[in-house]
């Protein structure tokens, strides 16, 4: 094993040691083999050249899929750690290997599968490689990424998870990892550069109807990638093109239901201009129609729930997420519109959450109960405001009786339009009480009686929202 550290050894022979050192690694059932192979990894990787063998494994037919696996570790850690120490020549040389590697092992379906674990970690290399030479160095980034994702749709499907890593890089996890000044510069040059990444995202959409029955992985893909733009984005993206009607459209489908949903989680959640007012309810009343012709509001949802399977419990969990996002961003507009079709979308979607609340994940629970808690707050704020005490209850009954049946007419109105809704609620809490702080009495070194102090729990702190 120790010849893997000779540089004097051919490629060949340089991939048959690396092969029978990871094999001793993952497979003896020695352990000061074990041990030593690593050690012998360790100290290759450390090695500010190790990287010039890279290519060599990735290119040999004989190396195993573990050494491929380890060389592209290698790969990384030099990008990440020693890219700006190369000459500009090389550090071009290697990013042209990355990105036709990648083309490689994405080339067709067949390749893919077999190669998704050593794809998934070059991508992420490449995605290094950006953030070193986007924009200065490779300022054709993304119109290249977007002109060869239209030539082939295994190509367009991990290009899409490319651009969905850049953007979690770049605007999710950035803070601490690159300097403010470069992530504010990434920031701006991919707002600016987003028409292109958008207008492949229509490309795709517009192939929807082929795609749900031939593809729709690509399709799955394309909503994920959606997903993590959505957050940052111009909002004109959203309210002023069709996506939202697209999205709504999706849930449908039952293998793009879930992926539209989290993306339109992430719509409903945003706080926006009174510009796109009349968007936002449109959201909601499409929604709730198509909503209610897969999943009527009448159904157990709870027990059905416990019956199904994942991708079903991760949609009901994304319904969670979007009514209770929805509804806290956008309340006080749905609670000012009188009309009728707006109001029942409310009240239904509402009705949705109460059913939601039942299901015995406590995720889920909490979910729908961060919701409750904050509209049951706000009801109970507004009656007790200083012109609501200030007036007889008397008073307070004659506006109560007079007030309109929808969410719009006035604070009584509000509250006559959310009291069916709460009673609801207040069943659900009751049948769901989480167990209250133990109150425990010990005797102290003294011999003292005294209450033993019990750190916050979860359950204890789902108990005091609840209560």
């Amino acid at each position: 094993m120790e010849r893997l550290l000779d540089p004097s050894i051919s490629d060949a022979d340089f991939v048959a040691i690396l092969n029978g050192t990871m094999e001793t690694m993952y497979l003896s059932t020695n352990m000061q083999e074990r041990n030593a192979a690593q050690a012998v990894l360790t100290q290759f990787q450390e090695r500010p050249d190790a990287w010039i063998r890279v290519d060599k494994v990735l290119d040999s037919p004989a190396a195993s899929q573990s050494s491929r696996f380890f060389a592209i570790q290698v790969l990384g850690e030099m990008v990440k750690y020693r890219w700006k120490t190369l000459p500009r020549g090389t550090a071009e040389s290697v990013r042209n290997y990355v990105v036709n590697k990648v083309i490689e092992l994405s080339s067709t379906d067949e390749v893919m599968a077999r190669e998704k674990m050593n794809l998934t970690k070059l991508n992420g290399v490449l995605v290094m490689v950006v953030k070193q030479e986007w924009p200065a160095h490779w300022r054709t980034f993304i119109s290249d990424l977007v002109g060869a994702s239209k030539t082939s749709a295994s190509l367009c499907e991990n290009n899409m998870a490319i651009l969905a890593l850049l953007s979690e890089e770049v605007f999710e996890f950035s803070q601490g990892v690159m300097k403010q000044d470069r992530i504010v510069e990434l920031k701006n040059q991919f707002n600016d550069e987003f028409a292109a990444v958008f207008q492949l995202c229509q490309y795709v959409f517009e192939q929807a109807d082929a795609l749900k029955s031939s593809r729709p992985s690509l399709l799955n893909g394309t909503l994920h990638t959606l997903e993590r733009f959505l957050m940052w984005i111009p909002l004109g993206y959203i309210y002023e093109t069709q996506l939202i009607e697209l999205l709504v459209a999706f849930i449908q489908h039952p293998a793009l239901r879930t992926s539209a949903l989290r993306c339109l989680v992430e719509v409903g959640a945003l706080n926006v201009s009174s510009m796109y007012a009349a968007r936002i309810k449109t959201l909601l009343v499409l929604f709730m129609q198509q909503l209610s012709a897969i999943l009527p509001v009448t159904t157990d949802i709870a027990s059905a729930y416990d019956a199904s399977d994942d991708a079903t419990q991760g949609f009901v969990m994304a319904l969670a997420l979007f009514f209770s996002g929805f509804f806290k961003s956008h309340v006080a507009l749905l609670d000012a519109d009188p009309s009728h079709e707006v109001q029942t979308a409310t009240k239904l979607g509402h009705e949705y959450l109460v059913n939601i609340s039942r299901v015995s994940n406590v995720e889920v629970f909490k979910t729908c109960l961060e919701w409750w808690h904050r509209l049951a707050n706000d009801l109970y704020s507004s009656e007790c405001s200083p012109m609501g005490m200030g007036r007889s209850p008397l008073v307070l009954g004659m506006i109560s009786n007079s007030a309109g049946g929808g969410a719009g007419g006035g604070m009584r109105g509000r509250r006559a339009f959310y009291a069916p809704i709460l009673s609801a609620v207040r069943r659900v809490m009751i049948s769901r009480m989480a167990k209250p702080e133990e109150v425990l009495i010990v005797e102290d070194e003294n011999g003292e009686v005294v209450r033993e102090t019990t750190k916050d729990t979860d359950a204890i702190a789902l108990y005091k929202t609840m209560r």
